[in-house]
């Protein structure tokens, strides 16, 4: 929230030359507001004497002129008595008293009114940056809503009110106190196997065994899903395994053979004790 105070005193930039024979310089430079008050009548800027004038930076009071538009006019003198051309520009002027903004206010969809808006407390003063406030959504229903605020001046004016529009969902609070598992087929909501959980906000970390033994070897898919207890379920998550069921075996015999292979079972036995796995052999 913003109020602005222009100065009552403006800086103008010109440039002014003046052709003059050689040797001849600038003297003088003057200005005056709309009217001609006629040639060295201006009110006079402070120069340097030079051939040329360029950059010149002077305040001009503007504290009499009415509010709106208006000229100033600006030219220069020689040395041998010459004036060049009245160079003008046009500007406005519009003087706003300093204010300091005293009240802030907000609503929602609907305007109140001016001054019947919901106060945001602030400390007064000509600008109001960075405010935080807390609006109280309870009443509103579920779904977009637009806000407004403004403000007010110690001299009545209202600012314009600025608008943002927002979303309300409110979630209720629920805790998830089933987890259920199955592999493939869905027997439907409830009626997978459970698995065993602390009812909570959040179920994460979970470690459970999954009896894989009536399934055939090849590809499966096992799926998890929870429920609240408001009685919403989450949806099912899926994953993707193998299962691949190699029979236990002993290893029962050891051979070797160099260079040429004699066929399984022909080679030379090395001596072991049988069992699902062999090593650390040493044999001569």
């Amino acid at each position: 929230m913003k109020n602005y105070h222009k100065a009552l005193k403006i800086f103008i930039s010109c440039f002014l030359f003046v052709q003059f024979i050689h040797g001849q310089q600038i003297d003088s430079v003057e200005y005056f507001i709309n009217t001609d008050p006629g040639f060295g009548n201006g009110t006079g800027v402070a120069t340097t004497d030079a051939a040329n004038i360029s950059d010149k930076f002077f305040t001009v009071d503007i504290t009499a002129l009415a509010n709106g538009f208006n000229k100033l006019y600006v030219r220069s003198h020689s040395s041998n008595g010459h004036w060049s051309q009245t160079k003008n520009w046009t500007f406005f002027k519009d003087i706003i008293p300093a204010t300091t903004v005293n009240r802030v206010e907000y609503f929602i969809d609907t305007d109140p009114g001016p001054g019947n808006g919901t106060p945001v407390t602030i400390s007064s003063g000509a600008d109001i940056p960075n405010i935080f406030f807390t609006v109280d959504l309870t009443v509103l229903s579920n779904g977009f809503h637009n806000i407004f605020i403004r403000s007010k001046d110690n001299a009545g004016n209202w600012s314009i009110s600025n608008k943002w529009l927002f979303f309300k969902d409110i979630i209720p609070a629920t805790n998830v106190f089933r987890l259920e598992y199955f592999v493939d087929t869905d027997p439907g909501f409830g009626n997978g196997t459970p698995v065993t959980i602390t009812p909570g906000a959040n179920i994460s970390d979970i470690f459970w065994t999954v009896d894989i033994t009536g399934l055939s070897n090849g590809f499966h898919n096992i799926y998890i899903r929870s429920k609240d207890n408001a009685g919403n379920w989450s949806i099912s998550n899926k994953w993707l395994f193998f299962k691949d069921i190699i029979p236990a075996t002993n290893v029962n015999r050891l051979e070797y053979f160099v260079d040429t292979d004699p066929g399984f079972g022909n080679g030379t036995p090395v001596t072991i004790t049988p069992g699902a796995n062999i090593s650390d052999i040493f044999w001569t």
